[in-house]
């Protein structure tokens, strides 16, 4: 975990054309209680690096995603607000999810009082993020299908799809499978085929594919029919 956070510093800092800073010292350890395949706490710091914008281009995202105002959003695997942040500028309200409280806890301190009162902050289970109840016209799931476990991915899959709205949509940001000196380990990415799957086995179509990210899939579902 030690090397893919070095990679991420060095990969924002070419990015930049500047010589990589160093990254943050942990003040003990890294732990890593929810397995290998999670981003630790330790390196909360990193998902907000300014220089990430260089190839998560979050404002071309959120245009292609033509998110009408007023909208009911979720973030899945929300971190510190990344994208959730950026989300309350055009939606009505947003669920921000994460299967860590610390996360959410970092998310909060950055949420103004009327931004408060526009955020449903809950911390999941780790093959359940949404419930039929949330009824969602967009959920957003940046850098996170590959950080659930293989033997849960379908069920994490059809609880998403479980949380749309009737015509709601589901949007993938997931690593490409090429490698890269960015991301998670090579064997725990998802090929653009087995998310399409894995949305098909959850009664979703694919039906708009964007390759502006540099490092990403980016996938959008439909219900079928």
């Amino acid at each position: 975990m030690r090397r893919l956070c070095l990679a991420l510093f060095a990969t924002l800092a070419s990015c930049a054309g500047e010589p990589p800073p160093a990254p943050p010292t942990p003040p003990h350890k890294v732990e890593r209680p929810l397995g290998e395949r999670v981003f630790p706490m330790d390196w909360a710091p990193a998902l907000d690096d300014a220089r990430r914008d260089e190839w998560q281009r979050p404002d071309e995202v959120l245009k292609a995603l033509r998110i009408e105002p007023g909208a009911r959003v979720a973030d899945v695997g929300c971190g510190t607000g990344y994208f959730a942040l950026r989300l309350l500028r055009v939606a009505g309200h947003v669920i921000a999810v994460d299967i860590q409280q610390g996360m959410l806890d970092l998310l909060s301190k950055r949420l103004g009082p009327e931004e408060r009162k526009r955020v449903t902050l809950r911390r999941s289970e780790p093959e359940e993020p949404l419930l039929p109840g949330d009824r969602c016209d967009l959920v957003l799931c940046a850098n996170t299908l590959h950080e659930v476990d293989d033997a849960q991915q379908a069920r994490f899959m059809k609880s998403m799809a479980a949380g749309l709205a009737p015509d709601g949509r589901l949007a993938i940001i997931n690593w490409k499978t090429e490698p890269m000196r960015l991301g998670p380990r090579p064997e725990h990415r998802l090929a653009r085929g087995r998310i399409e799957e894995l949305a098909a086995g959850a009664g979703l179509v694919l039906a708009e594919a964007f390759d502006f990210l540099p490092m990403h899939d980016f996938l959008v579902f439909e219900r079928m029919g």
